[in-house]
């Protein structure tokens, strides 16, 4: 791959490496939260950050988010970078 085609490749499997990320924060999160369940410093948590664990439609829903996120970077890094080296012709 060469010129648009692979910069649009890089800048997608950033946002997807970086929403894969994400996601595992967030499940980190989740398990840290119920693991200190009962403790003293469990309700303090919960009252600056809510509840930190999200169900199957959370996830479902990032990832529809993530793969939308790389698409329109995917796109627009390809149209930018044809639309600068077509000027530069």
């Amino acid at each position: 791959m060469r010129g648009p085609a692979r910069t649009s490749a890089l800048l997608a499997a950033a946002v997807l490496a970086g929403g894969c990320a994400a996601m595992l924060l967030f499940a980190l999160a989740g398990l840290a939260s119920d693991w200190s369940k009962g403790s003293a410093g469990e309700s303090q948590v919960a009252a600056l950050f809510g509840n930190l664990s999200l169900g199957p439609e959370g996830y479902g829903a990032m990832l529809g988010l993530i793969v939308l996120m790389a698409a329109v970077t995917a796109g627009t890094s390809r149209l930018t970078v044809r639309r600068t080296l077509k000027a530069m012709e």
